[in-house]
């Protein structure tokens, strides 16, 4: 994922500037999804070049989101870029906190879902707790099952965030103005 994310966003504005930014933006997203869709049509146990290649896509996909920063911040008047800069940071913050909590949620039901009746409450509250008794295969099976539930997940999520982009953004939106 660090790796997509460091190549990427360099060349996210040359490319909108031949391709223009909403098709970067939306295909940026679906990249993204694809990444995410990867872990979850991953065969099981998760292959960890598999797990590689899903989060290389998400990072080459989150690479074209900073055009959407620089689309923010070029839109907002010169007096009021502190404020465009503090709303945006906030809506990202905001994002991610609940992206944690849905999905991470997500993943906890899947998870206690796949545990055998009677499993030790240690082994339904962590992985971890798992390791080392008789339900650690359910338990790495179980955990594997809801990565992969969140990937379809942030991948359905994902591909109904690039539509909405793709309506509301202009086709002509430029991102070479700004502060």
């Amino acid at each position: 994922m660090a790796l997509g994310g460091l190549v990427g966003p360099p060349l996210a504005p040359a490319v909108a500037a031949r391709l223009g930014a909403r098709n970067v933006i939306v295909a940026g997203l679906v990249v993204l999804a694809l990444g995410l869709l990867t872990l979850w049509l991953l065969p099981r146990p998760l292959p960890y070049a598999g797990v590689a290649l899903a989060l290389l896509l998400v990072g080459f996909g989150t690479a074209a989101l900073g055009l959407a920063s620089a689309l923010i911040m070029g839109a907002a008047p010169a007096h009021q870029a502190g404020s465009a800069a503090a709303v945006e940071e906030m809506s990202y913050e905001v994002g991610g906190v609940l992206g944690v909590a849905v999905l991470g949620s997500l993943a906890g039901v899947v998870y206690r879902g796949g545990l055998p009746a009677g499993a030790a409450p240690e082994a339904v509250e962590s992985i971890s707790g798992a390791l080392g008794t008789p339900v650690e295969g359910a338990a790495l099976a179980s955990y594997a099952d809801a990565f992969g539930a969140v990937g379809l997940a942030g991948a359905l999520i994902t591909l109904v965030v690039a539509v909405i982009v793709w309506r509301g953004l202009p086709g002509d939106v430029d991102v070479s103005g700004g502060h």
